[in-house]
């Protein structure tokens, strides 16, 4: 969500023609707006599996590193979907409504609410898109099956690889406006 506001609110505010006279390239300015959601997001995640873990007594039987891993890759992701928004728009308005309109559906189309495996088969096509359906079932994996790196990696690979693709996205529509 942070991020889908950085780049907008930059240009809505006239900051963003402010860019362009730094000896900032576009690569540096991606990295500058990822960070703070790249850093705050992992944070949140943890907070929300201690809770699962000690509040709700959630038993954690896989492997915490191979979690923790993807956890930051799942954030990646996202800020790069994020930022993707961000850079399409013009306003913070826009940036929401953009966020809103691609959150919903790809919350309903995770699995997070009815399965994946139930859902039409384009539905399902368009849901391996979909960052949060991937880090449901390596979440699942790792605290109810004891699943290792090894066992996460069909799940994780496409994370990765929607991380790169957002955030080349992200890169070249900002490149773009930057010429």
């Amino acid at each position: 969500g942070i991020s889908a506001l950085a780049l907008a609110t930059e240009r809505e505010l006239g900051t963003f023609d402010q860019l362009l006279v730094t000896p900032a390239n576009y690569i540096e300015i991606i990295i500058a707006k990822s960070v703070p959601s790249l850093l705050l997001g992992p944070l949140l995640a943890l907070f929300m599996v201690a809770v699962a873990i000690f509040g709700f007594k959630i038993p954690f039987t896989g492997s915490f590193p191979a979690m923790l891993f993807s956890i930051y890759v799942h954030v990646f992701a996202c800020v790069g979907i994020g930022l993707t928004i961000s850079a399409m728009c013009d306003t913070q308005q826009q940036a929401i409504m953009g966020m809103f309109t691609l959150m919903v559906p790809m919350m309903l189309m995770s699995g997070f609410s009815s399965p994946v495996e139930n859902m039409p088969k384009f539905m399902q096509i368009l849901a391996e898109a979909i960052p949060n359906k991937h880090v449901l079932l390596i979440l699942q994996g790792t605290f109810l099956k004891g699943q290792t790196f090894v066992q996460i990696l069909p799940q994780l690979i496409p994370l990765i690889i929607i991380g790169f693709v957002s955030m080349t996205v992200a890169t070249i529509i900002v490149r773009s406006k930057l010429r």
